[in-house]
This record gives C-alpha cells, structure tokens and sequence, in this order.
C-alpha cells in the first residue's frame, strides 16, 4: 500500500493543557483551538491555530475580555467564515466576538 501523505509527530512543551473540549475549528486556512488561562502564570485564555498551509504554529491576536478577575470560559467558533470568540462569564453574562479581517486585533468585533 502507498501512502500520499506524511504525517509528522512532534512534542510541544507548553505551559497550557489542550482546552478541554477537545475540538478546533477551521477558519482562514487555519485550525483554531482554546488553550485556558493560567491564573499562577497571570494569562488570560488565548486562541492558538495551526496554519495548515506552512506547518506552524501562531497565537490569534487577543480581544479584549474585559476583567480577567473575573471567571470565564472561551469558547472559538466561525460565523460566516470568519473566527469567532465566545466569552461565558460565571455571572450569566455571554459577550460574542468575530474577527472581521483575519490576524489584524484591530477587526474585533464585538457583537453582543
């Protein structure tokens, strides 16, 4: 049997488990996934994608989360093809968030 492709297996030395939901979503070329907020480290959630294209690793500009006291869970998603941001805060409050111009901090935009 022959094989089209290669699969490679590296080991990542972070200071962040894997988000715990275990999925990614695809948008721009890029698979996108969660990696919590580390309160000992003083970081906030940061979304992380994987460029299918070159190989690499990159750290999705950061949104504005408002008040990293308080407790949240993010959440990525799409909405009509561009990265979206899901902030669940424990005081029953949802902010929604979508990138409009992929890579550029400047194209959050919050939605409600």
């Amino acid at each position: 049997m022959r094989f089209l492709h290669q699969i490679d297996v590296f080991s990542v030395n972070v200071h962040h488990p894997l988000h715990r939901r275990g999925y990614a979503v695809f948008a721009s070329g890029v698979l996108h996934c969660v990696f919590p907020r580390r309160a000992e480290l003083g970081t906030g959630d940061s979304l992380v994608g994987f460029d299918l294209g070159t190989e690499e690793f990159r750290v999705v500009p950061e949104l504005d989360y408002g008040d990293l006291e308080q407790d949240f869970v993010l959440d990525v998603g799409t909405l009509e093809g561009c990265l979206s941001a899901i902030c669940n805060y424990a005081r029953g409050v949802v902010d929604f968030w979508v990138m409009k111009e992929y890579g550029v901090k400047e194209s959050w935009t919050k939605l409600f």
